[in-house]
Parts: C-alpha cells; structure tokens; sequence
C-alpha cells in the first residue's frame, strides 16, 4: 500500500493547467500527513528490523518534495524530517 501511494511524485499532483478533467487535482495538503504517516512507519520499521525498508529514502523525498512544493525551506525540510525520525524512535523503546 505504501508503495503504490508514494511512489509517484508529488508533481503528478499539480493541476493541469487546462482544468484537467480526470487527473489528480492538487491535494497536496491531504498528502502531507500521509507521507509523513508513512515515513513514520518505515523509519520505525528499519529501527525495529535493524536495515532501512526499501521504501525508506523513495518515501522520505516524497515527503520532502510535498514539503517543498507547499513552500518549507531547506532548514524546516530537515527539522520535519528529524522530527518524524525521532517520533518512531521514541515509539520503538
């Protein structure tokens, strides 16, 4: 399940400029927290299977491109990529 949602990138959620009929509408704020539940799950995943899940660095710049694209810098990309590392970090003890 994961796979099939994060694989795509987060521009395919961009609107098309003609209207775009059937294609993805720019949800990115419904994406944000579901890219970031994710991450959580895989980080805390690999802590617990001691090796990074496949889906780990795929996930973890979807997650920083949706980020982006709703206009975090660089620095808050990296804090809320820490943050959520140290969230399922927490939850593994």
């Amino acid at each position: 399940m994961v796979r099939g949602y994060c694989a795509g990138s987060v521009r395919e959620l961009r609107p098309e400029p003609s209207g775009g009929g059937d294609r993805p509408q720019n949800r990115l704020e419904e994406a944000e927290p579901l890219y970031r539940r994710a991450l959580r799950i895989l980080v805390l995943t690999s802590v617990r299977s001691g090796r990074d899940s496949p889906d780990l660095q795929t996930v973890r710049g979807n997650y920083s491109s949706c980020l982006k694209e709703r206009g975090r810098s660089k620095a808050e990309i990296r804090v809320e990529l820490n943050a959520v590392d140290k969230e399922a970090r927490a939850q593994q003890r």
